[in-house]
């Protein structure tokens, strides 16, 4: 365990607050990202994924600093909502594509990776008509 969580009664917590419990610490959190910063020369050139840790105290802090969020369904984007992350900072990224969501997303201003050619047309056929331009 690391040094911060050795301050914590962890059976007293689980009594309060029930289990499975996630704890989460900020701090650590703030620090990460800091150093990914600092590679990467700018908040923005971080995207979280939003499946590798869906905890909203997670994805507060993220949103916060600045982050990207990386969503693959629905829910994860509501999710990515509920945290603060403005749709210009999400990225929808799913081998199982919702046309929908993408074109939900884009009329908001954020981003749709797409990888295949396959792709590209089904969503251009799918939006409505003035948008492609």
């Amino acid at each position: 365990m690391e040094s911060w969580s050795k301050g914590i009664d962890i059976a007293a917590v689980g009594k309060q607050f029930g289990t499975p419990l996630h704890v989460v610490n900020p701090a650590r959190i703030r620090e990460n990202f800091a150093a990914y910063e600092k590679l990467t020369g700018a908040a923005s050139r971080i995207v979280f994924p939003v499946k590798a840790n869906p905890s909203m105290a997670v994805l507060r802090v993220l949103s916060k600093l600045g982050a990207g969020a990386l969503v693959a369904s629905s829910q994860e984007f509501y999710l990515a909502r509920l945290a603060d992350f403005q749709p210009e900072d999400i990225y929808y990224y799913s081998p199982a594509l919702d046309m929908r969501r993408c074109i939900g997303l884009l009329n908001e201003g954020g981003t749709v990776i797409l990888d295949s050619v396959e792709d590209i047309g089904r969503l251009t056929e799918a939006m409505p008509e003035g948008m492609s331009e």
